[in-house]
């Protein structure tokens, strides 16, 4: 199976995403503060179905916030993307699950 996006696991042993990876590869043209945010409007609740932090700069800059999504998380907005690439994303979920 080719990997479509990283899926890193957690020291409790739970597997996530980064929503800066699963936009990048949505290929969704919003750009991601606006996207992550209309897509966490959906109901979803940090510290359940993600989890939300400050990146580290190595640049000096302001820090941003950065987000991992749970697998069930990052597939419910793979499916309310609506578009063939959502489902591409949303089905390699469901074959890392199996």
């Amino acid at each position: 199976m080719e990997e479509i996006i990283k899926i890193d696991t957690s020291q409790s042993g739970e597997q996530f995403v980064n929503a800066r990876d699963l936009h990048k590869a949505l290929e969704v043209k919003t750009q991601f503060n606006k996207w992550i945010e209309r897509m966490i409007e959906y109901g979803f609740v940090d510290g359940t179905d993600f989890w939300s932090f400050l990146s580290k700069t190595s640049s000096g800059g302001r820090p941003s916030v950065e987000y991992n999504l749970t697998i069930s998380t990052a597939k419910e907005i793979a499916m309310l993307q609506r578009n063939e690439k959502g489902k591409q994303v949303r089905n390699y979920f469901i074959q890392v699950e199996d």
